[in-house]
């Protein structure tokens, strides 16, 4: 039997694993039914648009009607109609289309809506909108253009229910907060299934610790990897199932850029993947590590969920910090955040950026590595020196 079978077995029969690993795909169901509920419909959104805009036709054509109505108002009423009938013809335009599955058209009439909302902001000199409106209408009219190459229906920002988009969202959401804390649970119990009494039998075993410890921790982090893996692809079917594939390449915002350019969804992806493997080798690490100084699976579960967990989410609350955070390794737990420019335009530092996420995990992983390596070999030296001793005091014994 392997040393890899052995620890396995260890992990898919503790009752701890199977009820976290169970809590997990719940999360993800859980997530998928918050975002079903609260995320908009864009047909629905379209056809509300319209009943508003037809209320307001009813309105000022009232308004007309009134006998006691001033020149001044009048005219303004009847340029206002004019307006609000080419609007209303806009929204038929893109029900339309979208009951005939051309989000292209439909997104062509949208952004007409946005258009003529900021040429009147501009004809009011600006008093019309807050700035956060107008941010908001051109980031719609930016990602919109895209759609509108893809023929994609657009998807609600936060409550994505597509296939790909909704992965993205599993991958940004969850993965700081509940599959760490769930990979830390795993990762704490399998750690400790070696030790006995405080004593970790690994070291008794005949073969050398520092080459039995570098197999546990590929072997972890590669299960860590691939259960993470397997989460994603479940993500992906299960909306998929329900809503459709979607696109992976819809549009996502580059937070960094102040004209709202817009990335690739795989692009994110891509990038969100690579640091959050990274971010899951260092949770290895430092779990190991903190089981190497704690010998106790309950202070070495503490110690992962604080700092892989509880720094990032501290970030935010310490200002002094913001200018430091991109040489921080738990920053880029967060690759989410990281990979769309997020991080990098929330604390004003612009070094915060997925190549240096890269460098900082690598870096900080290597150290740890290099701590432990250092620690199995004097382990190691200890046992053999401890052998040596007992094999002389066996001769003493036998010469007597």
């Amino acid at each position: 039997m392997s040393y890899r079978y052995l620890l396995f077995k260890q992990i898919y029969r503790s009752k701890a694993v199977i009820v976290a690993t169970t809590i997990l795909f719940l999360g993800v169901v859980g997530l998928y039914i918050v975002n079903a509920i609260d995320g908009s419909d864009f047909r629905a959104d379209m056809q509300s648009y319209l009943h508003h805009d037809q209320e307001t036709l009813a309105f000022y054509q009232e308004e007309l009607e009134n006998p006691h109505i001033s020149e001044e108002n009048r005219i303004m009423f009847e340029e206002a109609i004019i307006e609000v009938e080419e609007n209303i013809s806009w929204g038929q335009h893109i029900l339309e289309a979208i009951d005939q599955n051309d989000f292209s058209e439909a997104l062509v009439y949208f952004n007409k809506m946005i258009d003529r909302n900021l040429d009147i902001h501009k004809e009011t000199n600006g008093e019309l909108f807050p700035e956060e409106a107008i941010d908001q209408f051109m980031m719609t009219r930016n990602v919109n253009n895209r759609l509108i190459e893809l023929n994609a229906e657009p998807d609600t920002l936060h409550f994505e229910k597509f296939g790909a988009t909704f992965t993205y969202r599993v991958m940004e959401s969850l993965f700081p907060t509940l599959f760490m804390l769930i990979a830390s649970l795993i990762l704490s119990e399998a750690f400790f299934r070696s030790f006995r009494g405080g004593i970790n039998i690994d070291v008794l075993l005949p073969k050398k610790f520092t080459s039995l410890l570098m197999k546990k921790l590929s072997f972890m982090a590669g299960v860590t990897v691939a259960f993470y893996f397997v989460i994603l692809v479940f993500s992906f079917f299960l909306a998929s199932i329900f809503n459709g594939t979607g696109s992976f390449h819809y549009p996502i915002v580059n937070n960094g850029s102040p004209i709202f350019e817009t990335m690739p969804l795989w692009n994110v992806m891509m990038k969100t993947f690579i640091l959050q493997v990274l971010a899951i080798f260092n949770l290895v690490l430092i779990v190991a590590f903190a089981a190497v100084l704690t010998k106790n699976k309950m202070a070495t579960l503490m110690i992962a969920i604080l700092i892989t967990v509880g720094f990032p989410m501290t970030h935010e609350f310490i200002s002094s910090l913001h200018p430091f955070l991109h040489l921080s390794p738990f920053t880029y737990f967060l690759g989410g955040d990281v990979a769309t420019g997020f991080l990098a335009e929330r604390f004003n530092n612009g070094r915060i950026d997925f190549i240096s996420g890269v460098i900082v995990l690598v870096v900080f992983a290597s150290i740890i590595t290099f701590i432990l390596c250092i620690h199995a070999y004097m382990v190691e030296k200890r046992q053999l020196i401890t052998s040596k001793k007992v094999g002389q005091v066996g001769e003493i014994n036998t010469n007597n």
